[in-house]
């Protein structure tokens, strides 16, 4: 399958029912749960997440959330000796000392380094929303029916939430909603979508597009945006998608 710059993907579907993950990784290997079929089984649904997990991809998400975790592990390195003191903190309530100050700042910090981590979650998963639509639009899907999936999913996560599983059954149902954070979150984000699909019949924000990796997203002309695209663009961008139903048939087989 051919996909922009990418010249082949490999796909493998994992034998977990209760799973709905999806990952696409840089060297070409989608990896998906065999529950997602289940959940989602409208071949315009998996393209949606496929299209997503591409648009993660294509911005280089990954790298940057490996780089996060660096900066708050090397972050709360400073945090080893205030914990240590706890015991004496305890007893000596009444003291200001300077330790005690440390600690104030200390906790300021750490309250800002997870603002600063849910602005870029917010701010990682709206280039990946509009990024991902903009794919889905070139491989010819309905980008108005974007919105109402990203609702569909919350509402499968609360259904998830309010099942008996156990402790390995919830690990394996919520994995793939890590990288998403709160969704109640990032509904401004899925809103603004809902918007723009249904005024224009499709998304478009430049600024996204122009952000990362122009030469492999932007100056390939498979992905320049049209307002009418011609045959050739709708049969050579994205064909992973229009795939998702022969997925699921060899699965079942």
């Amino acid at each position: 399958m051919e996909l922009g710059c990418q010249p082949y993907f490999y796909v493998e579907v994992l034998n977990q029912p209760l799973g709905t993950n999806l990952t696409i990784f840089p060297s070409g290997y989608v990896i998906l749960d065999s529950g997602l079929f289940e959940v989602f089984r409208d071949e315009q649904d998996i393209a949606i997440m496929l299209s997503h997990a591409l648009g993660h991809m294509y911005a280089r998400h990954e790298p940057e959330e490996i780089s996060k975790r660096l900066v708050s592990f090397v972050a709360f390195l400073p945090a080893i000796p205030l914990v240590l003191r706890l015991p004496l903190w305890a007893l000596r309530l009444v003291k200001i000392g300077p330790w005690t100050i440390a600690a104030v700042f200390y906790s300021a910090a750490v309250i800002g380094l997870r603002k600063w981590s849910l602005d870029e979650m917010k701010r990682s998963e709206k280039e990946a929303v509009f990024l991902g639509t903009y794919l889905l639009m070139n491989a010819g899907y309905d980008t108005r029916r974007v919105a109402g999936f990203w609702q569909r999913v919350a509402k499968y996560r609360e259904d998830m939430l309010s099942r008996n599983l156990s402790e390995e059954e919830m690990h394996i149902a919520l994995r793939s909603f890590r990288s998403h954070g709160p969704l109640e979150k990032l509904q401004p984000i899925y809103d603004q979508l809902a918007e723009a699909c249904e005024k224009d019949g499709h998304v478009y924000d430049q600024k996204i597009f122009r952000m990362k990796h122009p030469a492999m997203i932007w100056q390939n002309p498979k992905f320049r945006h049209t307002d009418q695209g011609t045959v050739e663009q709708r049969n050579t961008a994205l064909q992973i998608l229009s795939k998702g139903r022969r997925f699921r048939n060899e699965f079942r087989k």
